[in-house]
């Protein structure tokens, strides 16, 4: 800890420099906490924060956790674009609010008590971009959506209920019990999405050579055979479960959830065949993932028969015929519980209010106040697991190591490792 004191005494009594070719040595040095003085903001990871700013040393490397008043993390809420319709936007925030509440009202999830942190700044949670997320022409419009929501949240039995939300469900979202391995949860059951001619996840197609369906199975670690005779969803109907897709080969039967598809297709299909995956859209970009939701059918497309055996050798490989295909063919993106923004969208722009909106996608709930369901300040995990992290400041701000004031800094890029002895802090000029 006194290596890195020294050079922050350093910098505050002096001015001196100091370089990354002679960085600090940390001793002990666990919790390095950056506070801003006046307007000065942090960059991390090309976002900008306000902080106050902790790096902390843990067992898997340095976690970066930025305190926030609630209203200010809301702000930071990137989840939709700002131009949308106003009801839009106010559904959006009082899901956001309700979602936040209801992770702190179950306690943090293992990575945040592993880290220290109430809630993620990733889509795992809820995207979180920190004080730069309302630059520009249309943030007025989200810190207007915030205020004229102040404090409500949707309410089950008393609790903050689990306001479960994604971009597009296509014509319908999904009840809780058919995507996950969860009860049945009233207000989480699938209702229609007015979606049609508003998202541009309305429909989408992966049509995959049949030996490129099968080896990215086979990376997930499913072996389903070859040739393919029958790849179909096969299930229950809406509310009764799970289901799968079930292939036929001739060794035999595989059926894979739903989900475990999905997984496997957007953890390995771009990995092993970037050319085809994730597939193009009719406007030639390609879609954000690979499979795009657990709403999808499968059919196999068999070869054309192919020419005499004693053919084949004189023609050309551009001659003979495709193999037999696996086309995929789904609606919506995301998991599609909950509210649907673009469904939401839709709705604002149909002149529905945004209590309308909630209690369509909630079915039973409505927004009221939430009291002392909502906590006044959130710990935000904004990076974790890191050996090395760089945080920039555009002004003065103060220094704590271990709990202890250094004193101030005035400004620049810092970088932080992890060390056997604790955390290193290298000034970059």
């Amino acid at each position: 800890m006194f290596a890195v004191l020294l050079v922050v005494v350093a910098l505050v009594a002096t001015a001196a420099p100091v370089t990354a070719a002679s960085p600090a040595t940390a001793s002990e040095a666990e919790v390095v906490e950056f506070e801003a003085i006046g307007d000065t903001t942090f960059e991390l990871n090309d976002r900008r924060y306000g902080g106050p700013m902790e790096i902390v040393l843990y067992g898997d490397g340095l976690a970066v956790v930025e305190e926030v008043q609630l209203d200010t993390y809301l702000s930071g809420i990137r989840e939709v674009p700002f131009s949308w319709p106003e009801a839009a936007l106010q559904a959006q925030v009082v899901a956001a609010r309700t979602y936040l509440a209801w992770t702190l009202e179950r306690g943090r999830s293992t990575t945040g008590r592993e880290h220290g942190y109430d809630i993620c700044a990733t889509s795992a949670c809820q995207v979180y971009a920190g004080v730069g997320a309302i630059e520009g022409q249309d943030g007025d419009r989200w810190l207007n959506a915030i205020e004229t929501t102040t404090g409500e949240i949707l309410v089950y039995e008393g609790l903050p209920a689990q306001a479960l939300y994604s971009s597009s469900a296509g014509s319908r979202t999904r009840s809780v019990q058919d995507v996950w391995d969860s009860a049945a949860i009233p207000y989480l059951q699938g209702v229609d999405s007015p979606e049609e001619g508003v998202t541009p996840f309305e429909e989408w197609v992966v049509d995959l050579p049949e030996d490129v369906f099968v080896a990215v199975l086979a990376a997930g670690g499913y072996e389903v055979g070859s040739p393919i005779e029958s790849a179909v969803v096969a299930g229950p109907p809406e509310g009764g479960g799970r289901s799968q897709l079930r292939i036929e080969s001739p060794e035999g039967v595989t059926s894979i959830l739903m989900t475990d598809v999905r997984g496997v297709f957007n953890r390995y299909g771009d990995d092993l065949f970037p050319g085809l995956l994730p597939a193009r859209a009719p406007s030639g970009r390609r879609w954000p993932q690979a499979i795009l939701s657990y709403t999808f059918d499968a059919e196999l497309e068999p070869a054309p028969q192919a020419p005499a055996p004693q053919l084949v050798e004189y023609l050309p490989p551009s001659d003979l015929p495709p193999g037999a295909r696996v086309i995929i063919t789904g609606e919506g993106w995301g998991h599609q519980i909950g509210m649907s923004q673009y469904g939401a969208k839709a709705m604002a722009e149909q002149g529905f209010t945004y209590g309308e909106i909630l209690s369509h996608y909630y079915t039973g709930l409505a927004a009221e106040e939430a009291g002392d369901l909502i906590p006044e300040i959130v710990r935000v995990g904004l990076t974790w697991g890191q050996s090395d992290v760089t945080l920039g400041a555009t002004g003065p701000f103060t220094v704590r190591v271990n709990g202890k004031a250094v004193g101030a800094v005035s400004g620049g890029e810092w970088h932080f490792r992890d060390t056997p002895s604790g955390i290193a802090m290298v000034p970059a000029d």
